[in-house]
């Protein structure tokens, strides 16, 4: 159903990158970019580097939107009976500015009704009088049906639910939107030493981020498959650091919309050098005890021994990342190259390179934990533990209300400042993906 003014959306999907290099420019800021040598999909950090997409990264672009997109017609087109054909033709004229009536005789809807309607035939179905309250259930009690009855909660077999959201951290906590890799690395030593866990499912939904947070990760989980299974349910996106902690898992679980892969390694130094001196008029002078006893500075450029010191310790880092991939999905670290150099992909393309082994939400890996251990009943135990409710939401209530602030003062440019804040600020050495995903 459809309300008879409301706006029906459907146009296909766009993907629109943001690329900061003139700013910089202006600004006489240099971005210092170290990457994989082969890692020419990985461009995370080509805003910064070029004024529009490299070849590489539109080609990974245009596959796996095309894969979305198409995974999405056919869902489309199963459900309403409609051609795949005519779908694009629809996208094509711009369904979105088409009245609701439109909408309807193509078949997009079968009625067109305001929400007292909706309510009343509600009502009818029900069998309740005209005006009496509908006794609605929310998400959240639904999820909980059927309740757990007290023989359900003797039974000892569990299966431990780890959750892995965010951007992966070193593990200094410091935002509470990322993944605190100290905490679930914890969460997954816990429910390896267990002994009443029989089956952990480790649930991510992740860009990436810190190599270090991602390998402390890594560890736990492949020292976990090794006592009992572990299996891997991604969400809308598990890809660099977000795969990297999956690839010990005995069997990787993922939506065909799911965006994964995105094997590579990068890091950046920006050099605010011509800006600091020339522009502002901030000058600096230093006392070393050794050559490179400042190294890495933001105030002046690497000198060649330091850009290669940094490449060899990328290099090293994507080669550790291959071998991982490798051993965890029974690959040749050649074949995992092909597919990697910091590629992205779709859940539909990752099935077909062995990114992935079959297509499911939580509930699907719930299933096959439970097989593999061997348990038809179980409890579910999630990880890591909650902290203190009362600290958590005074920190959050404190970053939700920054973040708040700052989005009304900048509007639509909050992203683009928020993105490129993390960037300015980022440490050490990344396995992320190369742009945050927002599909229109």
């Amino acid at each position: 159903m459809l309300n008879p003014v409301g706006m029906f959306d459907f146009r296909g999907l766009s993907a629109e990158h943001t690329f900061f290099k003139k700013a910089l420019d202006k600004f006489g800021i240099e971005m210092q970019v170290v990457r994989g040598k082969d890692n020419k999909f990985k461009s995370a950090v080509e805003p910064y580097l070029y004024e529009k997409m490299s070849p590489a990264s539109k080609e990974q672009t245009t596959l796996y939107l095309a894969t979305i997109w198409n995974h999405v017609l056919k869902q489309i087109s199963d459900a309403r009976k409609i051609s795949i054909d005519q779908l694009n033709e629809y996208a094509n004229s711009v369904m979105t500015f088409r009245t609701a009536e439109t909408a309807k005789k193509v078949h997009f809807f079968d009625n067109l009704k305001y929400r007292d309607q909706v309510l009343a035939d509600l009502r009818s179905l029900s069998g309740l009088k005209v005006n009496a309250d509908i006794p609605i259930v929310t998400i959240s009690e639904y999820d909980k049906i059927p309740a757990e009855s007290k023989a359900k909660a003797l039974i000892k077999a569990k299966i431990a639910v780890v959750y892995a959201e965010g951007e992966i951290d070193t593990g200094s906590g410091s935002s509470p939107h990322d993944i605190n890799s100290k905490d679930v690395s914890q969460g997954i030593r816990e429910a390896r030493i267990d002994t009443t866990v029989k089956a952990i499912v480790l649930r991510v939904n992740s860009p990436g981020g810190s190599a270090f947070g991602s390998e402390v990760i890594w560890r736990e989980v492949k020292l976990a498959q090794e006592v009992k299974p572990v299996v891997v349910s991604m969400g809308d996106y598990a890809a660099s650091g977000g795969y990297y902690i999956s690839t010990p898992a005995a069997v990787i679980v993922a939506s065909p919309t799911t965006i994964t892969g995105s094997i590579g390694v990068f890091g950046t130094i920006p050099n605010f050098g011509e800006l600091l001196n020339n522009k502002i008029g901030i000058t600096f002078d230093r006392v070393m005890t050794n050559e490179h006893s400042d190294m890495p500075s933001i105030t002046r450029k690497m000198t060649p021994f330091e850009t290669n010191l940094m490449q060899s310790y990328v290099e090293s880092t994507y080669g550790i990342f291959l071998s991982h991939v490798a051993d965890g999905r029974k690959m040749s670290t050649a074949s995992v190259d092909s597919i990697g150099q910091g590629r992205v992909w779709s859940g539909v393309n990752a099935k077909t390179n062995h990114l992935i082994d079959d297509f499911g939400g939580l509930k699907e890996a719930l299933k096959i934990a439970a097989d593999k251990a061997g348990i038809k009943e179980y409890r579910i135990k999630e990880l890591p533990k909650l902290k203190d409710p009362f600290t958590e939401i005074l920190k959050n209530f404190s970053v939700r209300m920054q973040a708040k602030m700052m989005e009304s003062v900048m509007g639509k440019t909050y992203d683009y400042w928020k993105n490129f804040s993390r960037e300015a600020n980022a440490k050490g050495i990344y396995t992320r993906m190369p742009f945050n995903v927002d599909i229109n």
